[in-house]
């Protein structure tokens, strides 16, 4: 399974760039985050930062450990979660569109190691796809929300 979502801010690239690296205060910005921990020394965002998020997804919490494993500094991170034998790869993307407007996009994608995994991806991937849209999307809505408030301030 994978995803593209994008939206349009109006806030400078640099403002939606700060406020998506800063981990520890995603639950105050994401409305699906409820919890964040840190799990390295808390040193800068780049390669290696490490965090397990904890969201609620079909009405059970559920925690992941993610760890960033690419930066373009001011323009794009990637991440990478392991759920048993599903890996999800989620990359975010800041693009400047003019003077204080910016575009931000996210690629999100689910692949299974095992035979099953992938049968299951194939029949009822859909479903969960719609889901996982729509978390996206919301996840960019809220940053969006965030960065506009800021600017105004």
């Amino acid at each position: 399974m994978q995803l593209h979502v994008s939206r349009d801010i109006e806030a400078p690239a640099h403002r939606v760039w700060e406020l998506i690296i800063d981990i520890e205060h995603a639950p105050e910005i994401l409305s699906g985050v409820e919890r964040v921990e840190r799990l390295d020394d808390g040193a800068a965002f780049g390669v290696g930062t490490r965090w397990r998020e904890t969201r609620t997804m079909f009405g059970k919490q559920a925690t992941e450990e993610m760890e960033v494993t690419t930066v373009e500094p001011e323009r794009a991170y990637t991440t990478v979660a392991q759920h048993g034998n599903t890996r999800y790869v989620s990359s975010l993307r800041v693009e400047p569109l003019d003077e204080g407007r910016c575009q931000l996009a996210m690629t999100f994608e689910g692949t299974s190691s095992s035979a099953v995994g992938r049968i299951l991806t194939a029949t009822v991937g859909r479903l969960f796809a719609g889901s996982t849209r729509k978390m996206v999307e919301q996840d960019l809505h809220d940053i969006a929300a965030a960065a506009e408030a800021s600017t105004t301030d």
